[in-house]
């Protein structure tokens, strides 16, 4: 693999593009200043939505898109909400199968999370997939260090740095690519049952579509679901449902959500509402036939930290799909 011309896709969640310039902006400073013909984009997520990733590769990465895909994982919420390590080596299996699939390489991202430990289950599942494979930049330590040495670990909050340790880390990340990348190998591998990586939208989005676009990689249509509407799907055969898909905001309420006779009730609006972002609720394993989503006439009251980000005059909630697999 040569740096000249080299394409990288930089994949995670919020301290991906953290930051005014964030560490993939700095990144393609950095390559621009030495007169290095370096791509550097990115595709991210928030980290309360790390059940969600696998589903949205899709639309982040294609084939041959990129040489290099940069995997910054280590700062989601995982191994808060999920206790399993089978679940992670798991989760990460299908990150990085869908990745090499797409005829790219891989270097991880350790990052550091002030209330996780820094050997989690998701570390110790990177260091599996990467041992002998693929190169991975530990900073967990140089966190820690800080941490320990002064009380300050280098982050506004525990987890997404200052500006000036997000232009160090990204020229660390320059420096290793300038080492190493001559000898990386892409890992070519088939796309194992492709069908899991799809967010099913059941031709939701045939009328009142709404266009997302969160500004780091990924846009979606949505189903707009009105205050006081109901929607029903039924299918002549069962169907595998885990999870949804759906937009928080300053104008989304909650929605009613029942797959046959089970009901869920899942909140779209919280006390960060007041921007749009992307949002999934991990449902487990269910099979069904019929799914009703109805938006209740009730308001969800929240106090939202700061004011909204656009007026609205009506509540509406924005559905984009089903996972159905993990």
């Amino acid at each position: 693999m040569k740096l000249n011309g080299l394409r990288i896709k930089c994949i995670g969640f919020s301290v991906t593009t953290f930051g005014k310039p964030n560490y993939t902006q700095v990144m393609q400073n950095y390559f621009d200043e030495r007169g290095v013909n370096v791509e550097v984009t990115h595709g991210s997520v928030g980290g309360l939505s790390v059940d969600s990733l696998p589903y949205l590769l899709e639309s982040i990465l294609k084939k041959d898109q990129a040489d290099l895909v940069i995997l910054e994982i280590a700062t989601s919420w995982f191994s808060l909400i999920r206790k399993n390590e089978n679940e992670a080596d798991k989760y990460l299996e299908l990150i990085v199968n869908y990745i090499e699939s797409m005829n790219s390489s891989i270097l991880f991202l350790n990052m550091y999370r002030k209330d996780i430990d820094d050997n989690d289950i998701i570390i110790r599942s990177i260091n599996k997939y990467a041992k002998n494979k693929y190169p991975v930049i530990d900073f967990k330590s140089h966190f820690r260090k800080l941490l320990n040495e002064s009380g300050d670990d280098g982050t506004i909050d525990g987890v997404h740095p200052k500006q000036e340790i997000i232009n160090w880390i990204a020229k660390e990340i320059c420096k290793k690519i300038f080492e190493d990348v001559p000898n990386y190998l892409t890992h070519i591998s088939e796309l194992k049952n492709p069908f899991i990586y799809h967010i099913n939208t059941f031709n939701l989005l045939e009328q009142d579509a709404y266009i997302f676009d969160n500004h780091s990689g990924l846009t979606f249509e949505c189903r707009k679901i009105h205050q006081g509407e109901k929607i029903i799907i039924s299918t002549e055969q069962k169907i595998r449902i885990s999870g949804i898909f759906y937009l928080m905001g300053p104008d989304t309420n909650q929605l009613e959500l029942y797959l046959d006779d089970m009901h869920i009730n899942i909140p779209m609006r919280d006390s960060a509402s007041y921007y749009r972002r992307l949002g999934y609720r991990y449902l487990g394993v269910h099979e069904c036939t019929k799914i009703t989503l109805e938006h209740p006439i009730e308001y969800l009251d929240v106090n939202l930290t700061r004011e909204p980000w656009e007026k609205v005059e009506s509540l509406c909630n924005y559905v984009v799909g089903f996972s159905s697999h993990i």
